[in-house]
């Protein structure tokens, strides 16, 4: 029971930061989302490695090849911008795709840098 507290605990501190990052993001590009928008967006981002989740993968482009770290990076960011194109609907196109890659990458830092200065 303590284990699953703690995972939801851990859970929501990562959807946080995510929204952080997401708003972050909006404010660099100059658009207005709305907090609650922003929660939204952090938590089916969470959500997603577990939809996705794939064990162990390599895709051979030529003389390329994707392994699974990589696929599921571009997965993840793919899912972002689907999911910013469903939940920001009164935003243009191109400002959606700019906020959901901006953010994810904000994101990205932040979930890598914070704990260096145990704050997670």
């Amino acid at each position: 029971m303590e284990y699953i507290i703690l995972m939801l605990i851990s859970w929501l501190i990562t959807s946080i930061i995510t929204a952080i990052g997401i708003m972050l993001s909006s404010e660099i590009i100059e658009h207005n989302l709305e907090f609650k928008h922003a929660i939204l967006m952090a938590l089916a981002a969470n959500l997603l490695p577990y939809i996705l989740y794939i064990e162990y993968l390599n895709i051979q482009i030529g003389s390329v090849i994707l392994t699974t770290h990589l696929l599921r990076t571009l997965l993840y960011l793919i899912g972002w911008v689907v999911i910013a194109l469903i939940i920001m609907r009164d935003t243009s196109l191109g400002n959606r795709i700019k906020i959901a890659i901006l953010g994810f990458v904000i994101t990205q830092i932040l979930l890598f840098v914070l704990p260096w200065f145990r704050v997670i």
